[in-house]
């Protein structure tokens, strides 16, 4: 029989055999990906964390989310300077800010006009968008109330067995042929910094990055170590066979094998 190339396999044969290069250590197993270039031209190692379930990512995150009080909320605004008031009015349309100021709308009638009025928003306090978030990952987590997004998402990838079990983190995209490594980043070693472009974030944005950087940085765990979410380590990279590396223990570090 032939042998095929990397180049001419199949994108799921490609797959499983990434997944021969799990690296088990304390009974997790392990990824490296080297040279991974994003969006935003950065370019870095990363070492990941591939069976680290999804399910368990949210409920520990919906745990630390549940956890936080006001003062943590007033501590954040403060640190952060986003919104933690309720029933002001705004939009993140500059037509929707100007109708805000001036009280003009388009024409009746419009799609202009229809747009201004669908832009228009109520803030929410810290602790209410906090309340929101926690309802979204729940929700996604169950069948009956995921999103038409998150269904799409799950219905465009091909999943990969390994001795008669789905590998949660490792998916091909079946129209692009892409494959994904869907898991949880234990560490990122950035080889090239990426130019960011600056932008005006919008308030709920503001509020999530506020919440996020708290827990992240500030806010501590019953062990007193700062409790980031574990949702927000996830990261989701188009990658080749290539760049995929086996990892190793050295002392307590776990790098990429050379």
């Amino acid at each position: 029989m032939e042998t095929k190339n990397f180049n001419e396999m199949e994108a799921s044969e490609i797959a499983k055999a990434i997944v021969s290069k799990f690296s088990e250590m304390n009974g997790s197993n392990f990824i490296g990906v080297r040279g991974y270039e994003n969006d935003y031209k950065e370019l870095a190692n990363y070492i990941l964390i591939a069976d680290f379930k999804w399910v368990k990512a949210v409920e520990k995150s919906v745990a630390i989310l549940n956890s936080l009080t006001e003062s943590d909320f007033n501590t954040m605004a403060e640190k952060s300077g986003c919104c933690n008031v309720s029933g002001i009015r705004y939009s993140n349309l500059a037509e929707g800010k100007l109708y805000l100021e001036s009280g003009k709308l388009p024409k009746e009638g419009t799609k202009a006009r229809d747009k201004v009025l669908e832009s228009i928003k109520v803030t929410k306090t810290l602790a209410e968008y906090r309340d929101a978030m926690v309802q979204q990952l729940l929700n996604n987590l169950d069948p009956e109330k995921r999103s038409a997004q998150s269904e799409a998402q799950i219905e465009a990838y091909l999943r990969i067995e390994k001795d008669g079990k789905i590998i949660p983190s490792i998916k091909v995209h079946k129209l692009n042929k892409t494959i994904h490594i869907w898991a949880m980043a234990h560490s990122k070693d950035i080889i090239v910094n990426g130019v960011y472009p600056e932008s005006e974030k919008r308030l709920e944005a503001k509020q999530k990055d506020a919440i996020e950087k708290y827990c992240k940085y500030t806010f501590k765990d019953a062990e007193g170590k700062c409790a980031e979410l574990p949702v927000t380590k996830y990261r989701n990279l188009v990658v080749n066979y290539n760049q995929m590396a086996e990892v190793v223990a050295k002392g307590d570090t776990i790098t990429l094998a050379e």
